[in-house]
């Protein structure tokens, strides 16, 4: 027996599925229906952040064999079949037409690769938090300090010094005092 092949479209609250005939829209609210429609059967997925990752761990556990479409060559796919109309429902309905036409740019979903990319973005997301509030911070000092070196400190030496810079921010009475004590808050809630 084929397999049914289904174009999902993902959001917070629910989904579209789309079997290339008939489109349906479906929540955790309706489960029942949804493991009857997803069970043996392959749901493709676009390749999105936090709802992707919680959908397609649903939908395996919903006995469906979960594909993820890359990104950026649906979206090419998508202007190469001049698709004017953006909608969930298009989508979901060009998501399983992706995934017979360009099997080689779709791939199984897998659980534990899904979780450490997902720490990978946000290890990277925090690294340039890091680095957009040391430049304020520094920038600040700079003004406050004329005659401190902390601009010229590297990165990790400029953090080891936090616990002396917030203590003499403190001591020192300046119009950006405050914005650099609420710019170094801002980097010590990152680092942690």
């Amino acid at each position: 027996m084929k397999e049914k092949v289904l174009g999902c479209d993902v959001s917070k609250d629910y989904i579209i599925l789309h079997d290339g005939n008939q489109a349906y829209k479906l929540s955790l609210e309706n489960f029942k229906s949804l493991q009857k429609l997803v069970n043996n059967s392959i749901v493709v997925l676009e390749q999105t952040g936090a709802y992707g990752l919680r959908w397609g761990q649903v939908l395996e556990d919903l006995g469906a064999k979960v594909y993820i479409a890359d990104g950026k060559d649906f979206k090419n796919f998508k202007l190469y079949q001049a698709v004017r109309k953006k909608d969930d429902y298009t989508d979901a309905y060009y998501l399983r037409l992706f995934f017979f036409e360009r099997p080689k740019r779709v791939w199984r979903f897998n659980k534990e690769l899904a979780h450490l990319r997902a720490l990978i973005r946000q290890h990277m997301r925090n690294e340039k938090d890091i680095t957009k509030h040391a430049n304020r911070l520094s920038q600040y000092l700079a003004v406050i300090f004329p005659t401190k070196n902390y601009c010229d400190l590297d990165r990790k030496k400029f953090l080891k010094a936090l616990d002396e810079i917030e203590q003499e921010l403190k001591q020192t009475p300046h119009a950006l005092s405050g914005l650099a004590l609420m710019e170094l808050n801002k980097l010590r809630v990152v680092l942690d």
